[in-house]
């Protein structure tokens, strides 16, 4: 069985790609590259919750006790109409609910490669990443980016499966044999079934919240997988934040008092103009 530091570093290893596909064949900006990577490193520590070394819980929980908040706030004025102070005082709740609540629960009622170990607790990060990250960015790349948001937080969760069920084989001489964990990591069904009826009715859940947030947009949704499929087939190209535009510089500091007002232009050579005869009674004119 991998140890907590592999599954960092082979998640890493998978956030160098997810990045790279996000930044240079999906244009993302440098933000949400950023928000690519980090997803893509926490899915594919987030089945080591139910560990029993207790080191990725406290890590995993004290981060979602404050990115969760984040993210939720906006939703959170959206679906209840709060106010800025009672919308302080539900971060407040929620921080201290995901860290201490429902940390506590999740030691109380999982056990090792149990069903968090599955491809059921795979499909509800993916779920929850899509509901958590609707105010995340733009409105006009939203619903793409939620998406990829949600396939890389599974392919990190994915990752951390397969590099279990990898670990279970035993390389001895000539012989190739399996242990005890083998089969344990990539199921749908573990041996618990409260654990089954518990995790089935969580992906129901989450994937009923997110039919809702994509109830009557499914053409918006269409269109986002169309969008990421021609953008994946594309040649990659450096990201737009790369670039940079050569700004004009000033020719120079003008004096004081010229900035506003422009200068009377030099007087050109006068030419002289001929003499005009003048008539009177004096001297009358020939």
């Amino acid at each position: 069985m991998a140890s907590y530091t592999g599954h960092f570093r082979f998640s890493a290893v998978l956030a160098v790609g997810t990045g790279a596909i996000a930044s240079l064949w999906l244009q993302f900006d440098w933000g949400a590259t950023l928000l690519v990577v980090a997803l893509t490193i926490v899915g594919g520590l987030t089945p080591d919750l139910d560990s029993a070394s207790g080191i990725p819980v406290r890590e995993l929980f004290g981060l979602a006790s404050i990115v969760a908040p984040i993210f939720l706030a906006p939703r959170i004025r959206e679906e209840l109409g709060l106010t800025a102070d009672q919308q302080l005082a539900m971060i407040l709740v929620l921080y201290f609910f995901v860290k201490y609540g429902l940390c506590n629960i999740f030691k109380h009622f999982t056990v090792h490669r149990g069903m968090f170990h599955s491809i059921p607790a795979m499909l509800i990060l993916g779920f929850l990443v899509f509901l958590a990250t609707k105010h995340s960015t733009a409105q006009s790349d939203m619903m793409v980016h939620r998406i990829v948001f949600a396939i890389v937080a599974m392919i990190g969760f994915f990752g951390h499966l397969v590099l279990d069920e990898i670990y279970s084989i035993n390389l001895d001489g000539m012989a190739i044999s399996v242990n005890q964990f083998s089969g344990t990591a990539v199921k749908f069904i573990g041996p618990s079934m409260p654990s089954n009826i518990f995790c089935y009715s969580l992906l129901g859940l989450s994937g009923f919240g997110s039919y809702q947030d994509t109830n009557g947009k499914m053409d918006e949704v269409k269109t986002a997988f169309t969008t990421i499929q021609s953008k994946m087939l594309s040649n990659p190209s450096i990201p737009h934040w790369f670039d940079r535009k050569d700004e004009a510089k000033p020719a120079g500091i003008p004096a004081p008092g010229l900035a506003q007002k422009e200068l009377a232009p030099m007087p050109g050579p006068v030419t002289p103009k001929p003499p005009v005869a003048s008539v009177g009674w004096d001297h009358p004119g020939k």
